[in-house]
């Protein structure tokens, strides 16, 4: 009887301490993954330097992706092929998060908040692209205004 309950608390300490192990290694792979979504080449680098070579000194870093999204397309009407392009770029990122975002949630661990911003920007870009459209079609009326009335 003694040594069942000798074998049951030691199976009970193996499991806590697999659990925390698994914690802290999980709560370690979200701060990487949260550092290096801040050190994504933004989308708009990425066009300008099809144009010409970025210099180091002018190098941008990650925001989040509503703000990259606005400036690689400032003042431009985005085309589908434009956002295809665009969410392709981030989707290897979401796949990385997503499968964290699972391992973090059985273990009720709390994304940072990095991680949670990328992970709804990328759901909403759809409705961000959207959004962007109807601003610079409204900014191209406003401006011709006249024109129109």
């Amino acid at each position: 009887m003694q040594s069942l309950f000798i074998l049951a608390i030691c199976i009970i300490a193996i499991s806590l301490v697999v659990i925390v192990i698994v914690r802290i290694r999980l709560k370690n792979k979200s701060n990487e993954l949260s550092e290096r979504i801040v050190t994504i080449t933004p989308y708009s680098d990425i066009q300008e330097s099809r144009e010409k070579e970025l210099s180091q000194s002018n190098k941008s870093f990650f925001i989040d992706i509503e703000t990259d999204l606005r400036n690689s397309f400032n003042g431009h009407i985005i085309s589908s092929s434009e956002e295809e392009q665009f969410t392709k770029y981030y989707t290897e990122f979401f796949h990385e998060v997503n499968s964290l975002l699972k391992s973090l949630e059985i273990f009720h661990i709390e994304p940072s908040e990095t991680i949670s911003k990328f992970t709804h920007d990328f759901g909403n870009i759809r409705s961000i692209v959207k959004r962007h459209n109807e601003q610079v079609i409204q900014g191209i009326l406003d401006t011709h205004k006249d024109f129109f009335d």
